[in-house]
């Protein structure tokens, strides 16, 4: 059985490989410096020209706040792990910073347009999806007006209809 000094360094040594990856998928921002389009970047350019450009520039912001999560999670499980508590909320918080950092990951690496469109638009769906079973959970948006789930599921699979990818199954 590990002891938990070697599970606490798995654990870390994990959190820093995916949140780097993570970091490193997604645009810097503005420098002096000349640095090569990051992969959303490029895949914006193109979805300008196929008139997707929306979703392209909302998994970033997917990306993005994926990634703050994965931070935040990190933040408390290295603060978890000073305070030398024996606790196995480490393990949950190091798999939320995981999962988060992952997603993040997932959505911004580098790959075809039509591949990272069909992800986003059909995570997008499938977050709508998830919500029919707590109809609560779209009661209101950042502005505080209501949110039309089933108006939001109709546009997303008429985009995935658009740009020639399979509905999701009902």
């Amino acid at each position: 059985m590990s002891s938990d000094n070697e599970v606490n360094k798995r654990l870390s040594s994990m959190l820093q490989y995916v949140t780097s990856a993570a970091s490193a998928s997604i645009p810097e921002p503005s420098s002096s410096q000349q640095v090569p389009p990051s992969a959303l970047e490029k895949l914006y350019a193109e979805a300008y020209k196929r008139g997707a450009a929306k979703s392209v520039a909302e998994s970033l912001r997917y990306a993005e706040r994926s990634f703050f999560s994965a931070c935040d999670h990190a933040n408390s499980f290295a603060t978890l792990i000073r305070s030398h508590s024996a606790s196995t909320s480490r393990v949950t918080i190091a798999r939320g910073a995981l999962e988060a950092a992952s997603r993040s990951w997932w959505i911004a690496e580098d790959v075809t347009l039509d591949t990272h469109l069909h992800r986003v638009i059909s995570m997008r769906w499938a977050d709508l999806q998830f919500a029919k079973k707590f109809p609560d959970a779209l009661e209101a948006s950042s502005d505080g007006s209501n949110v039309d789930a089933e108006m939001l599921r109709q546009e997303y699979i008429t985009e995935l209809t658009a740009l020639a990818f399979q509905s999701p199954r009902q």
